[in-house]
């Protein structure tokens, strides 16, 4: 690992620079359609299930509460490849 004294700002990174500017310019934007709007209700649909379902067991015994976190980290990477894409 390399050390840093702790006078130097940490560098700037350009491209998260650039995704922070569009993701505050955007989320403005109430039209239903926009996919910002989309990942965040699934986002809150998912997360109220995990909290309402998340002590519940299924069959198999598979816990349900595996399954939210896969389902948030999808959305998450589509939403992020999607950004990426503009």
């Amino acid at each position: 690992m390399l050390c840093r004294s702790q006078s130097q700002p940490p560098p700037i990174n350009i491209e998260s620079t650039l995704l922070s500017q569009h993701l505050r310019n955007t989320s403005y934007n109430l039209n239903c359609s926009d996919v910002l709007i989309q990942s965040r209700l699934t986002s809150i649909v998912a997360t109220i299930l995990l909290e309402v379902f998340g002590g519940l067991t299924i069959d198999f015994a598979m816990n349900i509460t595996c399954i939210f976190p896969l389902l948030l980290a999808s959305n998450l990477v589509y939403h992020i490849s999607y950004v990426l894409e503009e």
